[in-house]
């Protein structure tokens, strides 16, 4: 049978090579040894003589970390490298297996972080070779298991007084029993609030310290596995109580018309911020209707009510109360009235109807007390041609209306009756009335004088002024003119006048 192409093409290299191409690659042979064969070949490697060579010793092997957590690559380290009788270079090969399950994909040295799962057991089987043959194996296992780190700190000082610096001092360092690379965290909280600008201080300044202030570090460690249970360490800065340096009320006599104030200045040591409450007693007993406030209105006292106040002020921490002296309300000494008027003129009317009101008030006079209530009808008939400027004028009268008064005693003898004018021009409008019977001379009640009394009002305005002991005259007055779609027009005056004597 003739050989192949195929066949001939192999086996002419071998044929015109010779004998030598023929020969059996010697498998003792270690291309990193030196040459110290004596044949014929010309490498500089060292052909091992199979039959006389003895393999290398068992090595000593053990895995770093000795205890895996997951954390970092689980790495075979030869801690007794292996001997060779013929001092040939021994090479080792690595054969990984999981929960006695082989990987043959693991040759190398160490097997990746991403690979170790907790409680699995991972072994490794090391050979050792000196080119020739295999020696006895070494072997070590470890068992994936993280343990959590530990930290423990305080803070000092443990009693910190306003100004100290706070440290956060280690009891337990960070610390993890596989050896693993931590990472610590630290919070700060001042009164509860987080500072998130202080975080990873172990250091507070403290011109951050204010007194009452609680401190807390929160704080942790982990492996990038596990995490330290999280832990707190704090502190509360020793406070100084605020100082009241006077609580006082004003006016220290005041009339009954007068709203009450106290005034509490206090200073805190600690430059905390203050705050006031306030609790107020009339003759003895809380006004609760008064409240949290540092003014009591004129409306809720009364003439001999006795009052005073109790002011407490808060750093937050601690609180110090103040009581203020007493003070008596006392009546005011004058009178004091109040004129009110309005009437409706129909558009094109030669006569209109409306209504006067005074409000006359005494406290103090040598008359002893009144409150009046008077009241008058008002009735008007134009009169225009004697103001042919006027856009209307009215002759006005007056009659006391006893029925919708409100008279007690010292006013009975107030019943008026009177005349006046009404007109508008362009500069405004104008209200003049003369008062006649019992009066009231020099705004001074006096039930049997017949002085009558001259009212005007024009415009709006008002005055205020001090006479010599004390006696103080005010006036204010308002007089207005509203003309509606239909051109009906509404008048309207008041004037309040005054005189009294504190």
């Amino acid at each position: 049978m003739r050989p192949s192409n195929a066949l001939l093409f192999a086996i002419l290299p071998l044929l015109l090579l010779g004998p030598a191409a023929c020969k059996p690659k010697d498998a003792s042979k270690d291309s990193s040894s030196a040459d110290t064969d004596t044949d014929t070949d010309t490498d500089t490697d060292t052909d091992v003589d199979s039959s006389s060579n003895q393999p290398p010793s068992a090595p000593g092997v053990a895995l770093l970390p000795a205890a895996p957590s997951g954390a970092v690559d689980l790495v075979a380290q030869i801690s007794t490298p292996s001997v060779d009788p013929e001092s040939q270079t021994v090479t080792y090969g690595y054969a990984w297996s999981v929960d006695s399950t082989d990987r043959p994909d693991l040759t190398t040295s160490t097997v990746a972080a991403s690979e170790l799962t907790q409680g699995s057991v991972w072994t490794v089987v090391v050979t050792p070779n000196d080119g020739a043959q295999d020696g006895p194996t070494g072997t070590a296992s470890a068992t994936v298991h993280n343990d959590a780190p530990s930290i423990l700190a305080h803070i000092e000082p443990l009693a910190p007084n306003p100004g100290d610096t706070l440290n956060l001092i280690y009891d337990t360092p960070p610390t993890d029993p596989n050896g693993d690379t931590l990472t610590t965290t630290i919070k700060w909280y001042r009164n509860g609030a987080y500072h998130v600008d202080w975080d990873g201080l172990t250091e507070i300044d403290g011109l951050q310290v204010r007194g009452g202030d609680v401190f807390e570090a929160t704080y942790s460690t982990t492996d990038g596995v596990a995490a330290s249970d999280p832990q707190t360490a704090s502190v509360t800065v020793t406070d100084t109580a605020p100082v009241i340096t006077s609580a006082t009320l004003s006016p220290t006599s005041p009339k009954d018309a007068d709203d009450l104030k106290v005034k509490v200045r206090a200073t805190d040591a600690d430059g905390t911020t203050l705050t006031y409450d306030y609790v107020w007693y009339r003759n003895g007993v809380e006004a609760t209707d008064v409240g949290d406030t540092d003014t009591v209105p004129a409306s809720a006292t009364e003439v001999d009510d006795v009052w005073y106040c109790v002011a407490t002020v808060s750093d937050g921490t601690d609180a110090v109360s103040a009581t203020t002296d007493s003070v008596s309300i006392i009546p005011w000494e004058g009178t004091h009235e109040i004129y009110t008027f309005s009437a409706t003129i129909p558009s094109g009317a030669a006569t209109s109807s409306g209504t006067w009101a005074i409000q006359y008030l005494t406290h103090g006079s040598a008359t002893g007390e009144a409150n009046c209530d008077l009241s008058w009808t008002f009735t008007g008939t134009e009169d225009k041609p004697i103001c042919r400027a006027c856009e209307f004028r009215f002759d006005t009268v007056l009659t006391y209306d006893a029925a919708s008064s409100t008279v007690t005693t010292g006013c009975e003898n107030a019943q008026v009756d009177g005349t006046g004018t009404w007109h508008y021009n362009s500069t405004g409008t104008q209200f003049y009335a003369k008062m006649t019977g019992p009066a009231f001379s020099y705004m001074r009640f006096y039930p049997y004088s017949a002085y009558p009394i001259d009212m005007s009002f024009s415009g709006s305005g008002g005055t205020t002024g001090t006479d010599s002991g004390g006696a103080v005259r005010s006036e204010t007055y308002s007089v207005t003119s509203v003309e509606d779609s239909v051109g009906n027009t509404t008048l309207t005056a008041y004037w309040n006048y005054g005189s009294l004597t504190y």
